[in-house]
């Protein structure tokens, strides 16, 4: 019995060649094995925690996992944003040993979505180690997917808008070429008539 849920082992027979008959746990049973692991643990951590917290429950988690879940998110979005500044620090380094120029602005355009995925992601794997029950780690995932996926959607906009003002500024840098040379070459023609008249 584990948090008042009892879990069936089953056994199963088999002939052995050198043994004979032996029983053995079944594949299903020794699949369970991670999860009811899970649950002991957090019966571990339950036990510490006011009794309050732990036996009120909402929607079939109990108040501590809530909580829990909601701390997570400031932590989370303070880990990200921890992660994101060291990564674009990294990068100027690399940037200036390399003697590249860094582009800021486009830094500025993509760690919006970087930040909520890797938000989320840090908070999937804090989450992850609260042992919540099959069906609430299942709605969680669905929740958490809908964030990536987000986060992913604007990551690719932003950087398709970062890549279509790109070309747009090498085709005006390019007509501004093409109209200087043009006037070039008109004045040129210009002077050889005035010369030649």
């Amino acid at each position: 019995m584990v948090n008042g849920d009892e879990a069936d082992l089953i056994l199963v027979r088999i002939n052995d060649p050198v043994y004979g008959p032996i029983w053995l746990f079944s594949a299903e049973s020794l699949a369970k094995i991670p999860d009811l692991y899970d649950q002991i643990a957090v019966e571990k951590v339950e036990t510490k925690l006011p009794q309050t917290l732990v036996k009120n429950v909402l929607a079939g988690l109990p108040l501590w996992q809530w909580l829990s879940i909601l701390i997570l998110i400031p932590l989370a979005m303070l880990g990200a944003w921890i992660l994101l500044q060291l990564a674009r620090g990294i990068g100027a380094l690399v940037a200036a040993i390399r003697k590249r120029n860094v582009d800021y602005h486009f830094q500025g355009e993509v760690s919006g979505p970087l930040w909520v995925i890797v938000a989320t992601v840090l908070h999937m794997a804090g989450v992850r180690l609260l042992g919540l029950p099959l069906l609430s780690r299942h709605y969680y995932s669905q929740t958490a997917v809908m964030f990536l996926l987000i986060g992913g959607t604007w990551l690719v906009t932003r950087i398709v808008g970062a890549a279509r003002s790109g070309a747009h500024a090498r085709c005006e840098r390019r007509a501004r070429r093409i109209r200087v040379a043009g006037a070039t070459r008109t004045t040129d023609f210009e002077a050889l008539v005035v010369l030649a008249g």
